[in-house]
C-alpha cells in the first residue's frame, strides 16, 4: 500500500512539512487551534456587544431600573441590570424574571467571586 507524502505547511511562510493528512506542521497546528479559539471568542464578544447596545435591551434595562431602582442584594442605588441565569448558560436575555437590579459592588461581587467572570450585565 503506498504511503502518503508529506506536503508543505499551509501556515504562511512556514518551510516545514505537514504530516500526511494534516494541513499544518506540528508547530503551527497548535498555533492554528489557538487562533481559532481566539477568533470564536472575539466573535462571541461582538455578538454580546451588539445585544447590549440594541435599542430593545436599552428599553428593557431602563424599564427594569425604573421598576426596581434599588439593588436587590443590598438596597443601595442600582446601576446595573444583571441576568440571573447568564445568557451563555441558556438564560433568556429578555425575560423579566431573569433580570435583577444590582449596584456595582454587588454585581462585581457576583461575577468575580467564584461564579466566573461572566459579563452578562449592562452598566
Amino acid at each position: 500500500m503506498p504511503t502518503r507524502l508529506k506536503k508543505p505547511c499551509a501556515y504562511p511562510l512556514c518551510p516545514e512539512l505537514a504530516a500526511p493528512g494534516e494541513r499544518y506542521c506540528s508547530k503551527h497546528r497548535t498555533a492554528r487551534r489557538q487562533e481559532d479559539r481566539e477568533y470564536k471568542r472575539r466573535r462571541a464578544d461582538k455578538e454580546e456587544q451588539a445585544f447590549y447596545t440594541s435599542e430593545r435591551w436599552r428599553r428593557l434595562r431602563k424599564w427594569k431600573l425604573m421598576q426596581n431602582p434599588l439593588c436587590e442584594e443590598c438596597g443601595a442605588l442600582a446601576q446595573i441590570v444583571d441576568h440571573i441565569k447568564p445568557i451563555k448558560e441558556g438564560g433568556d436575555p429578555m425575560l423579566i424574571d431573569n433580570l435583577q437590579s444590582l449596584c456595582i459592588a454587588c454585581h462585581n461581587r457576583k461575577h468575580m467571586g467564584g461564579r466566573g467572570k461572566s459579563s452578562e450585565a449592562d452598566g
